[in-house]
């Protein structure tokens, strides 16, 4: 194997996601005909380091036009299998300064494959190593409500894990015949079984106790036992009704619109403890604010020994004491680098990880090879159909098949 193949040309244009909203394609193209690409979505373009409030000062075109110059010219010339170098150039601000951490994804993902291609591996077994070989467990959202929906429900999704599955394959399968069911079961009492924008559902229940017994009544139709074949998690999008609250000017305070409703981080926490009582519920993200430290360490309190109680990061230089688990959002993190170092110091300080596609609605795959070069025991993409899930899907039973 050569030890130095360069990169020729880096290209970048203007796509569309599957919402029409805008969206940037990057390819990378090295010596002897070796190619690769990635595709984000730039709905929510933010600058690196500013994942929550600051714009990016490049709209999608501006961020391939950045590329197609100053980013190529830096790039040109550099060892196409040289992984870490090539996310360092990508770090430095002279050179990507301006582009999100998305972006910087992309070029980073893009040479990854092209590397992969000339040494001739799959991407996984090139970024990872001889030892990726774990599948992770598919966390596949349901039943959807929260602030990005007419549903009811304060929650933003519900998920189910097929824990008892012998393989992801098999996981996959139980999963899309829970869905089937499902879907058959909201029809019969006349719920809407038109899918959410990630292609789970979101009918006009009463409230979470109903969508737990539906999901979890269509497990058990299905022949599978709840806990020992399945699972639940969720996402308490409480993040929002904190926003809410401060917009009255409501310190430490929830508030729920569509029940013009207002509580607090103990309330939350209650809610979730009695229906973890009650369903089969192992995960849950978001319970209270990432700003609430009061309800962070109340929440540990009463759920961290119970329940994997996982939060976004990124980076681990902070305190992590309120959580027992690392949500990996590549497209917050930046390079492959950056990802794959972030998810191993995960690790190493006792997290488990669940690889988040952040809901992208794009049929790019690198998600799958990412969290499998990781080893990480958990991946949230949404829905089966919806969006690019059902090629992320596609992508991990290839890997899986060999």
């Amino acid at each position: 194997m050569k030890a130095y193949i360069g990169i020729e040309d880096v290209y970048a244009m203007e796509i569309v996601d599957a919402y029409g909203s805008p969206a940037l394609k990057v390819e990378v193209f090295a010596e002897g005909g070796y190619a690769g690409s990635a595709a984000v979505s730039t709905r929510t373009l933010k600058s690196r380091g500013e994942t929550n409030e600051r714009e990016s000062e490049y709209t999608a075109g501006g961020c391939a036009g950045k590329i197609n110059g100053a980013v190529c010219d830096n790039l040109a010339g550099m060892n196409i299998i040289d992984q870490t170098k090539i996310d360092r150039k990508l770090n430095e601000p002279e050179v990507s300064g301006g582009l999100g951490s998305n972006i910087i994804l992309a070029l980073s993902a893009a040479c990854a494959k092209a590397a992969a291609a000339a040494v001739g591996l799959e991407t996984y077994r090139y970024l990872g190593g001889a030892g990726s070989v774990k599948l992770p467990l598919p966390m596949m959202n349901v039943i959807s409500g929260g602030a990005d929906e007419k549903s009811p429900l304060n929650y933003e999704k519900i998920m189910m894990i097929p824990v008892g599955s012998s393989s992801f394959s098999e996981g996959v399968r139980n999963c899309a015949a829970v869905c089937d069911r499902l879907k058959a079961d909201l029809a019969d009492k006349g719920y809407s079984v038109l899918a959410a924008p990630d292609g789970s559902f979101a009918p006009n229940m009463k409230n979470e106790r109903e969508a737990f017994d539906y999901v979890c009544r269509a497990i058990t139709r299905c022949g599978f036992r709840l806990t020992e074949d399945f699972c639940l998690a969720v996402d308490c999008g409480a993040e929002n009704a904190w926003r809410h609250a401060r917009s009255f000017e409501e310190e430490n305070m929830y508030y729920f619109p569509k029940q013009n409703r207002m509580a607090d981080a103990d309330r939350l926490i209650s809610d979730l403890v009695s229906y973890c009582g009650k369903y089969p519920i192992i995960s849950a993200e978001n319970v209270v604010s990432y700003s609430d430290e009061r309800g962070l360490a109340a929440a540990y309190d009463k759920l961290g020994s119970r329940i994997q109680l996982a939060g976004f990061k990124t980076d681990l230089s902070s305190s992590f004491d309120d959580y027992n688990s690392v949500i990996v959002s590549p497209y917050r993190i930046g390079t492959v680098t950056d990802i794959l170092d972030f998810s191993a110091k995960a690790v190493r300080s006792g997290f488990k990880t669940v690889f988040s596609s952040d809901g992208d609605a794009l049929d790019e795959t690198f998600i799958a090879d990412l969290a499998v070069a990781a080893n990480s025991g958990q991946i949230k993409i949404g829905a089966l159909s919806g969006g690019g899930n059902a090629a992320k899907y596609n992508r991990l039973l290839e890997i899986e098949k060999g």
